[in-house]
C-alpha cells in the first residue's frame, strides 16, 4: 500500500463508514498519526461489517484509542436499539469485528485504558477475539513514573465473563513486574484467554512467581511465550513447578533466558507424566538442543541428555518426520497435522493482517485466517 496522503484520510474514514462489503481495514506501515487515527475510528461507529482493524506502525496514540471506544459506544447502541433485529438471526445485533492490531505504536496508559474500556463496555456486541499491542512500549508508564492503569484495565476485561479476548501480545512493550503484577491478578479467572505473550518485556523472578500463582488455578490458558526476559535459575524453578499443576497448558516458550542448570530428569520423571506440555521451548546451551529436538527427544527416547542420545533423537528426527511434530525450528508458526494453528482468529476469512513491507524475498503462503506479525 502507498503511504497516505493527509487530505485522503478523511475521504477514506468517509468510505469506511459507509462500506458494507470491505472486510478489512488494513493500514499497516501507512503513518497517519493520532489526528488520522481519530478520523478513521471515527468510521467504525456505523460500520459494523469490517473482521479486523490494523493499524500497526500507524503512529496512532491515545487520541485514537478513544475514539475507537466513543465508536464502539455509539455501534452498540445502534446495533442494540435496531428495530428491525429479526430474532430469528441473533448476529444482526453483533459487529463482525474479531481482530485489533496496534504494533509499533505510541499507546501510554491511558490510551490502552480507553481501548480496555471500548471492548469491555461493548461486550455484548463485539467479540473482540485478538488484541496485538506488540512493540507498544509505553502502556505501562509515563516518562520514568509507572503506571499501570491501563494494565489494570485490561485484566478487568480478561476477567470479564462476557469478554471474547483468546489471544492478546504484549510482547515487547517494556513491561516490568509492576504491570505483570496488575495482569496476574485477572490470570487465575480469565475464562476465554488461550494464549498470551510476554515475550521480550523486562519480566524478573517476581514475575515468574507471580505468574505460576495465577496460573495454578487457570484451566483455559494453553500457550504462553515468556522468552527474553530476566528470569534466572530461581524464577524458572518456580515457574516450571507450574507445568506439573496446571491442566491446560500446552506450548511453553522460554527460550532466550540466562538458565544455567535445568533438570532434565526432573522434567522426564516429575514434570511430563502430569502435565499436557506438548511443546516445552528452551535452549540447553550446553548441548545445544533446540526445542523441537527436545520435544522429539521426550517422545522418542528416554531424557539422558548425553550426545548419544541427543544424536539418536536427531538421527530419527531426520530419517523420519513425526505426525505429532509441533514445530519447525526455522518457522515457529507452522504446526503439523490437524493440530490448530496458534494466535488465529476463528473466523477463517480473514485475510493475513501480519504481512512484513514487500521484500525481494518470494512470500510464503498464507494460511486461512490471521498468523503471528513477521516482526518477531
Amino acid at each position: 500500500m502507498h503511504l497516505l496522503i493527509i487530505y485522503h484520510i478523511k475521504a477514506i474514514g468517509e468510505y469506511l463508514e459507509a462500506n458494507t462489503t470491505l472486510d478489512s481495514a488494513i493500514l499497516r506501515f501507512n503513518p497517519i498519526g493520532d489526528k488520522g487515527g481519530i478520523s478513521i475510528a471515527k468510521s467504525f461507529s456505523k460500520n459494523v461489517t469490517i473482521k479486523a482493524i490494523d493499524f500497526a506502525r500507524c503512529g496512532v496514540g491515545d487520541g485514537t484509542m478513544e475514539a475507537l471506544r466513543q465508536a464502539f459506544r455509539e455501534s452498540s447502541a445502534s446495533l442494540l436499539s435496531d428495530d428491525d433485529y429479526d430474532q430469528k438471526k441473533p448476529k444482526r445485533r453483533q459487529s463482525a469485528l474479531v481482530a485489533i492490531l496496534l504494533e509499533h505504536n505510541d499507546l501510554g496508559p491511558a490510551g490502552l485504558e480507553s481501548l480496555s474500556n471500548a471492548l469491555l463496555e461493548s461486550v455484548q456486541t463485539h467479540h473482540i477475539e485478538q488484541l496485538s499491542l506488540y512493540d507498544c512500549r509505553n502502556i505501562d508508564h509515563v516518562g520514568p513514573i509507572p503506571n499501570v492503569d491501563g494494565i489494570k484495565s485490561m485484566g478487568r476485561l480478561l476477567a470479564s465473563g462476557e469478554s471474547a479476548l483468546t489471544n492478546l501480545d504484549l510482547g515487547s512493550c517494556n513491561l516490568d513486574d509492576c504491570g505483570v503484577q496488575a495482569l496476574s491478578d485477572s490470570l487465575s479467572t480469565a475464562p476465554k484467554l488461550k494464549f498470551l505473550s510476554l515475550q521480550k518485556n523486562k519480566l524478573t523472578n517476581i514475575s515468574a512467581t507471580n505468574l505460576r500463582d495465577a496460573l495454578k488455578t487457570n484451566n483455559v490458558l494453553e500457550e504462553i511465550d515468556l522468552r527474553a526476559n530476566k528470569f534466572t535459575d530461581d524464577g524458572m524453578s518456580a515457574f516450571i513447578e507450574l507445568l506439573a499443576l496446571n491442566n491446560t497448558l500446552k506450548d511453553v516458550d522460554i527460550r532466550g533466558i540466562a538458565i544455567s542448570t535445568v533438570n532434565p530428569t526432573k522434567l522426564k520423571n516429575e514434570i511430563y507424566p502430569r502435565s499436557r506440555i506438548e511443546v516445552l521451548k528452551w535452549v540447553d546451551k550446553k548441548q545445544n538442543i533446540t526445542a523441537d529436538e527436545i520435544s522429539e527427544l521426550r517422545k522418542r527416547v528416554m531424557y539422558d541428555p548425553t550426545p548419544r542420545k541427543i544424536a539418536q533423537a536427531r538421527n530419527i528426527a531426520a530419517q523420519q518426520q513425526p505426525e505429532s511434530i509441533q514445530r519447525t525450528g526455522s518457522n515457529p508458526d507452522i504446526n503439523a497435522g490437524n493440530t490448530p494453528q496458534r494466535n488465529m482468529v476463528t473466523s477463517s476469512s480473514i485475510p493475513d493482517l501480519t504481512s512484513p513491507p514487500p521484500s525481494k524475498t518470494t512470500p510464503k503462503a498464507i494460511a486461512p485466517g490471521l498468523t503471528k506479525a513477521a516482526k518477531k
